[in-house]
């Protein structure tokens, strides 16, 4: 009678209704090194539209939902598409930016939980969202306290401020400052300084590592730095030939699981990017399976997904041409072991990077 009533008990538990979604169950289909389509609204949504410029996404883990701003070319302004897994439906809501064109660069980002999202006009002002439920409510933070040029990037780091985190801010002009928004909150005294160029920075973080990775530019394409978590920065061996790391010519991530990083250039092809001891790119193209078409520079956005241990990809295109490929959204598993659930609160990592 014991046993029967297991089985029972058991079958309830795996029978619950709602605990899959079309991400949780291809993410969990998915062998290490393969790709697969996302079977959404997407392509229909977008159908039309040409984006410009426009390399990141962010993941609200807390609401299970994925933030993508942007602006299509031609358009009098911005576009801000939100992905509900539950629903695997993608919707189009209310940006903070009004009726103002622009690219959208390296600019989408969201805090350790996810729940508070940031986002920057290519020209204007850093915007922070609070999820309030149905929507998010924007506040306009103060002009950061370095140079500010038109192609910038934000990036979120958990372990600044004590662990409470952090805004970071990459200027074009070869600076990072950040934002702390506990009391006093505001800018603070900037990283010490990093030479990297002009226009079209990226920066991304990892999380695992507290590393931010920065750099390129319009005048040193290839080149890139490293700030640890003592706040160093470090020079990193260049880009292989022909692969421009800036924000208009590459797509930046990082794999959740590993804590490396994920880089698709202009020509094509993928690399892993290991940050340790001065930097390794090794190209990974073709180790991949069922690699979608995915084209930079008009509409190409990749955010990080922890949860399920992949990499999300979406492509704003309006059209599939020569030139010109579909729209859609894929996933990407980039290492075997599952990653542990996020943490409840944020790390309780030591003080913060040195900064002059």
């Amino acid at each position: 009678m014991r046993c029967r009533l297991m089985v029972w008990v058991l079958l309830l538990v795996f029978a619950v209704p709602g605990a899959a979604s079309e991400l949780s169950e291809k993410a969990a289909s998915l062998a290490v090194g393969d790709w697969v389509e996302l079977n959404t609204n997407f392509p229909s949504l977008i159908q039309g539209q040409d984006f410009v410029w426009s390399d990141s996404a962010s993941w609200d883990s807390q609401n299970e939902q994925v933030n993508w701003i942007c602006s299509p070319v031609g358009q009098d302004d911005y576009y801000h598409y939100r992905y509900d897994v539950v629903t695997n439906t993608w919707s189009r809501v209310t940006t903070p930016h009004g009726v103002r064109s622009g690219h959208g660069y390296d600019v989408n980002t969201a805090d350790h939980d996810g729940h508070i999202f940031y986002t920057r006009h290519s020209e204007g002002s850093v915007h922070r969202g609070t999820w309030n439920g149905n929507g998010y409510s924007w506040e306009t933070l103060p002009e950061p306290n370095i140079t500010v040029v038109a192609a910038n990037s934000l990036t979120w780091m958990d372990h600044l401020d004590g662990g409470r985190g952090g805004l970071a801010f990459v200027s074009g002009d070869g600076r990072a400052t950040w934002y702390k928004f506990s009391p006093p909150a505001g800018w603070q005294t900037p990283f010490d300084r990093s030479v990297w160029g002009s226009p079209h920075p990226f920066s991304e973080y990892s999380p695992k590592d507290r590393v931010l990775w920065a750099g390129s530019g319009n005048n040193y394409p290839r080149a890139s730095k490293l700030l640890t978590e003592n706040g160093d920065w470090l020079t990193m061996v260049d880009a292989p030939s022909g692969c421009n790391l800036r924000v208009s010519d590459a797509l930046h991530g990082y794999d959740p699981v590993s804590g490396r990083f994920l880089l698709l250039c202009d020509t094509g092809r993928w690399y892993e990017f290991d940050h340790r001891n001065g930097g390794r790119y090794t190209d990974i193209t073709n180790d991949m399976g069922n690699r979608p078409n995915i084209v930079i520079g008009r509409g190409t956005a990749i955010t990080s997904i922890p949860e399920y241990g992949v990499v999300m990809v979406v492509q704003g295109q309006g059209s599939a041409t020569a030139n010109n490929p579909r729209p859609g959204v894929w996933i990407y598993k980039h290492a075997p072991s599952t990653p542990p659930p996020p943490p409840s609160d944020p790390p309780n990592a030591p003080g913060n990077p040195r900064v002059q």
